[in-house]
């Protein structure tokens, strides 16, 4: 009775009624664990605090336009944000936490570190909302569910869609608003009249998209291909000079351009720079200056990274492109139009200036898709047994989930920079001087913030400035004069040097970082000998550590990893 019943569940009627939701609850369990990442530490992830910063001022002032100098993504990610941390703000506000809106602004300020697993929630919330957007793509491209749900499984276990999905970082936002607008484009293809509004739609959300990341204009793409194709049996001039719609449609682009513009300048002129940065490096590359990123490398840079973080996916998918152009040429042209746009912009053109591995992460779900296409042709042809097949499968499912599983474990290892920060303010003596070679947040006094003031302004933060107003009984109670090194790009001031320093908290990833860091504080004496604490305890110059945020070679580097963050040491000086 029992194996019956295992029998139905697992039946291909219930598969294909409800594998979309298993999928969407295997997803949710494997990205909610670890998103306490390196609590409650605020800034130990890229970027991280951009949007929810952003979100949080703007429902202080109150304000409806994210305008502010350190917001320097493009602006309606914020929107996404916002009505989830209203929600939260005024849920904390009304379970009794917090005494007054005043109480609860003060928390904002000074420990806004512990708001990020909202933001990072939000990142997977928009992860299933972009896997249930791709099998809705799917659907409407194919109309067969197993397609629909290969492509949501392969989306599902891909390792960078997962790591992105854990951090409150732009990348979800953009993919989200990305699939979002292809599937509109899929119902301008399918409709056999096409109307003013249909296009007005299409370059409403090209607009978000751009608004969101400026890389998501690229959607444009398969928009441009798909009206070729509805109007292809027309002359090109009545396709593309005489249609009406069709410039009115870049019209509304253009007017969203000028309006993303008006909402934060900050972002928009970050996104003109860069770009700016990159056709310059390109013309250097080509001019043969020395200084730029090899040309040729930063066209086969992405394409190595997609093999080293799904292999099994890269592999399935420049397979199925062949069936796919035979068989659906038009969705051949349509999926790929977006693909190779955007590898050449982010490898070529933007990659001759900066090569990030998680750059390339919107392609992913387009060849989700085309692999889906391709393992059913694979199940569904004569080639091989149907057992060998469904094995083969199975085995490929299976070894999907490796990498994201181990990402997971080694996410919820012990973080060094929380650690180190705890002991740091259980152990040193109050009013301790601390030179900060690391990125462990140490509590500073107020001699430690005004010096910032007076000598560093342009990195004062807000919660440091904050704290200067309030009174001693409102301040931290273990706090220490703190060098941080890292403010003080042109030198640190003799009136600083000149204290007298008691310890020095240094961090590194590997030998070079940390014969580095040993060269610089050479100014300070720093004897080895002088180690007090290490974390990972035992660990030594040589330890192995990287970032989870790096994933060149994961099946080897993951398996060697057993904590979080770099090496953390703390020396006494001796004077």
């Amino acid at each position: 009775m029992n194996l019956l019943r295992i029998k139905n569940i697992f039946s291909v009627d219930f598969l294909e009624k409800y594998g979309i939701v298993l999928i969407l609850i295997f997803f949710l369990a494997i990205t909610v664990t670890g998103i306490f990442y390196n609590y409650p530490l605020s800034n130990t992830v890229a970027d991280e605090t951009v949007l929810m910063a952003a979100t949080l001022k703007m429902i202080a002032e109150p304000s409806l336009r994210p305008d502010y100098p350190t917001m320097y993504h493009m602006p309606f990610g914020v929107y996404i944000y916002l009505p989830f941390f209203i929600i939260l703000l005024g849920f904390l506000r009304l379970s009794g936490l917090f005494t007054s809106v005043e109480a609860l602004r003060e928390f904002g300020i000074l420990h806004y570190g512990k708001l990020l697993p909202m933001a990072r929630f939000i990142s997977v919330l928009l992860g299933m909302a972009s896997m249930y957007l791709v099998y809705r793509i799917c659907e409407k491209l194919f109309n067969n569910r197993f397609i629909s749900l290969v492509a949501s499984f392969l989306l599902a276990t891909n390792l960078i869609f997962i790591e992105l999905s854990h951090f409150g970082r732009v990348w979800l936002p953009q993919i989200f608003v990305i699939l979002m607008t292809f599937y509109f484009i899929l119902d301008f293809y399918e409709k056999e009249h096409i109307k003013f509004r249909d296009y007005l739609k299409i370059a409403f959300l090209t607009g978000v998209s751009f608004g969101t990341h400026f890389i998501g204009i690229l959607i444009y793409l398969p928009f441009l291909v798909v009206h070729y194709l509805k109007n292809k049996e027309k002359r090109f001039k009545d396709i593309f000079i005489k249609n009406k719609n069709f410039w009115f449609s870049h019209l509304v682009v253009i007017v969203m351009i000028l309006f993303v513009y008006y909402l934060n300048p900050y972002g928009f002129i970050n996104y003109v720079d860069q770009s700016i940065k990159a056709g310059t490096a390109v013309a250097g590359d080509v001019a043969g200056k020395s200084d730029a990123i090899d040309f040729w490398t930063s066209v086969i840079v992405y394409g190595k990274i997609l093999f080293e973080t799904g292999p099994a996916l890269t592999i399935i998918f420049i397979l199925s492109l062949i069936p796919l152009f035979l068989r659906k040429r038009n969705l051949f042209f349509i999926l790929n139009s977006f693909i190779l746009g955007y590898y050449i912009v982010i490898g070529p053109i933007v990659g001759s200036n900066s090569i990030k591995e998680h750059y390339i992460v919107p392609v992913i779900p387009f060849m989700a898709i085309i692999s889906a296409f391709g393992l059913d042709l694979f199940y569904k042809s004569d080639f091989l047994g149907r057992k060998i097949k469904f094995f083969s499968l199975a085995a490929l499912f299976l070894y999907s989930l490796y990498l994201p599983i181990l990402w997971d474990y080694r996410a919820i290892q012990p973080s060094t920079l929380v650690l180190a920060q705890e002991w740091i303010h259980n152990n040193l003596p109050q009013e301790a001087r601390i030179v900060n070679f690391s990125a462990v947040p140490i509590n500073e006094n107020r001699e430690s913030m005004e010096d910032v003031k007076n000598y560093a302004p342009d990195f004062l933060l807000r919660s440091q400035d904050y704290l200067l107003s309030v009174s001693d009984d409102e301040y931290p109670k273990s706090n220490y004069y703190v060098l941080m090194m890292s403010n003080y790009r042109e030198g640190v001031p003799a009136e600083v040097l000149s204290k007298s320093f008691d310890y020095l908290v240094a961090s590194w990833w590997n030998q070079a970082h940390y014969a580095r860091f040993m060269r610089d504080a050479g100014q300070f004496n720093l004897k080895e000998e002088n180690l007090i604490k290490i974390f990972p305890d035992g660990a030594a110059s040589s330890t192995f550590s990287m970032d989870l945020e790096i994933w060149r070679h994961p099946s080897y580097n993951l398996r060697k990893l057993n904590h979080i963050g770099p090496v953390v040491a703390i020396y006494a000086l001796k004077k």
